[in-house]
């Protein structure tokens, strides 16, 4: 026999209805945050600053190979900063990923100058690079691929 639908039980039934997909939805959305964190890992790291990976030395352009270490496409990395022959520089990151300010000032033997230096020098260049590390022992300045050849 069937019963007679009475207002109230109507009324009653969208609320417990509404409690149980409220809770199913913080369910997928427990899923979908965890997720979010999962996949966003990798491309967190990607705007990370990754110097610290790579191994402080002396740096020569790939194309130059170790024998030409002390020429003109050898950088030297402090585990901070790069520095080209014959130059002192500050390696600043920028807010973009792999975009650095360099500045720098001519250095070299005992007159090596100090992070002040660089600084206060009138006569210091600023310039924009782009640097990737590539791994433990290379990384790329704008395009050019640079490998490790030994300690400083």
């Amino acid at each position: 026999m069937s019963r007679p639908f009475l207002s109230r039980e109507g009324a009653l039934a969208p609320t417990h209805f509404s409690g149980v997909h409220r809770g199913v939805s913080r369910g997928y959305l427990s899923i979908c945050a965890f997720l979010c964190i999962i996949f966003s890992a990798p491309w967190n790291r990607a705007l990370a600053d990754d110097r610290d990976r790579l191994a402080p030395g002396l740096y020569v352009a790939a194309t130059v190979g170790c024998d030409g270490l002390g020429g003109g496409g050898t950088i030297d990395f402090d585990g901070k900063n790069f520095s080209p022959h014959y130059q002192a520089c500050l390696t600043q990151a920028l807010g973009q990923n792999a975009r650095y300010r360099q500045t720098c000032i001519e250095g070299q033997g005992a007159n090596y100058p100090t992070i002040a230096q660089i600084q206060g020098d009138p006569s210091k260049t600023m310039k924009e690079v782009t640097i990737a590390v590539l791994s433990r022992n290379a990384f790329s300045m704008n395009g050019v691929r640079y490998d490790y050849c030994g300690a400083r």
